[in-house]
């Protein structure tokens, strides 16, 4: 989800695929720009080997992982027919050599772990294999290389943090509860695409499991915060990996196996099973796969009832497929649908950062002009720098609807609330502007429904 890799993906006759996250799931299958890949062949049923990393999962071992990816453009060219590369003593000059051999041999770590009582693994990536010896790891960190094919779970179940630059074996350890260092001092030139070409609907800094550093300042700093929790996720990063992965019960090799048996379900069953199908997954909470349903419903019926709407927007917002959403249904096939229905395709526009068109559809809400809606407005008029919204907030004192210390209070608290987001949790302004309205927009949706 990090990387793009569609080019090497595309070279492959893939019927069927398996994912393990949710956000990986909708850039895989959704992005056909990129990726031949659909709704047919992608299928979010998590790992069959996550089934197992949890039961063998444990924690307090004192063990640190340091698993850095490698860089393409400094391993060497591939021998032809063999798979393996050349060595390239440029390797030894490069910025990604010297800083992680820095890393390694810095008396800081060194202080931190005998102090925390820890232990260190480095174990790069197996294309680095060639170069090991050159890092001259010191005695107290025990140096690994992973050999083609072999299993790295208990390595992954053994140990109680990770530090990495890039690499996706970070899932392994998010979907364990376990706390991710990302040591990206090469950002600009990874983001460039001078490795592997990046997703830009992914950052790391807003999506990722753990803290972005790019210098060792930075990252002892937040690795001795972490020992001094003792490896607790902080909460941003536990809702992004609670957001993404959904599968953790123990069930991913028989929700495989069913997958397999059904995979032509929305290809060959009637219209009244695939909206069964859609509405078992949306009551289970599998948004993503619920979503695909009711787009299906969607795209194939000439009718659709406020219900299909209703439950495809709820879905899409559920599965940061919002804009896919909107893409689909325009304001005005809204029309002559309900206010609830309305109200979910308003916080479908938020989050896309779409307030005129939110507040266009806001002002045909049949509902009465009541304070709690004209306060939305307001708010939405606030973060788009409307030019209406000065003229509104005088109506509102003019009117005594509010007194002005009242509503200056209620816009500061508004404000407060989403620069509290910003600064405690460094999300990105797409993903918490949205969140001060829900409160206001379920009001709204609760008097629609009366």
């Amino acid at each position: 989800y990090g990387a793009n890799i569609s080019t090497w993906f595309n070279s492959l006759k893939i019927n069927y695929i398996c994912l393990c996250n949710t956000r990986e799931f909708a850039n895989i299958a959704l992005n056909y720009s990129n990726y031949n890949i659909g709704l047919k062949e992608a299928k979010n049923t998590g790992f069959a080997r996550h089934d197992r990393l949890l039961k063998l999962s444990k924690k307090n071992n004192k063990k640190i992982l340091v698993m850095p990816t490698w860089r393409k453009y400094i391993v060497g060219n591939v021998i032809h027919n063999t798979g393996i590369r050349n060595f390239n003593s440029d390797f030894l000059t490069s910025e990604y050599f010297l800083k992680w051999k820095h890393f390694l041999h810095s008396e800081k770590l060194k202080y931190i772990i005998e102090k925390y009582n820890y232990e260190i693994m480095f174990f790069p990536h197996f294309q680095s294999r060639p170069y090991l010896e050159y890092f001259e790891t010191p005695s107290y960190i025990s140096l690994n290389a992973r050999e083609n094919g072999e299993s790295l779970q208990k390595v992954f179940a053994s140990c109680d943090l990770m530090i990495t630059d890039y690499s996706t074996a970070s899932s392994e350890m998010a979907i364990q509860n376990k706390p991710i260092l990302y040591y990206q001092f090469d950002e600009l030139d990874v983001d460039s695409g001078k490795h592997h070409k990046r997703e830009k609907s992914f950052d790391f800094r807003i999506h990722g499991y753990g803290p972005v550093v790019i210098n060792e300042e930075e990252l002892f700093c937040e690795l001795e915060y972490l020992l001094e929790s003792d490896c607790k996720v902080r909460s941003f990063y536990q809702k992004n990996i609670d957001r993404d992965f959904k599968f953790r019960d123990g069930n991913n090799c028989k929700r495989i196996y069913e997958s397999i048996v059904n995979m032509s379900i929305f290809e060959i069953a009637n219209v009244n099973d695939v909206i069964s199908k859609a509405q078992l997954y949306q009551d289970k909470m599998y948004f993503a796969e619920a979503f695909y349903g009711w787009k299906n419903i969607f795209q194939n019926l000439a009718y659709h009832d406020s219900k299909t709407v209703f439950n495809l927007l709820h879905c899409a917002r559920k599965s940061f497929l919002s804009q896919i959403a909107i893409d689909l249904i325009k304001s005005d096939f809204l029309v002559n649908k309900n206010d609830v229905t309305k109200v979910e395709y308003i916080e479908n526009l938020i989050i896309c950062k779409k307030y005129k068109e939110a507040l266009r559809v806001l002002e045909n809400l049949n509902i009465p002009n009541s304070l709690d809606f004209i306060l939305i407005k307001l708010k939405l008029l606030c973060v788009s720098n409307g030019l209406q919204f000065k003229d509104l907030y005088n109506t509102i004192i003019e009117n005594k609807w509010m007194s002005e210390t009242e509503l200056n209070q209620e816009l500061f608290l508004f404000q407060y609330k989403m620069i509290d987001f910003l600064h405690e949790n460094q999300k990105g302004f797409v993903e918490v502007v949205c969140s001060p309205f829900y409160l206001d927009l379920k009001k709204v949706e609760g008097n629609s429904s009366k």
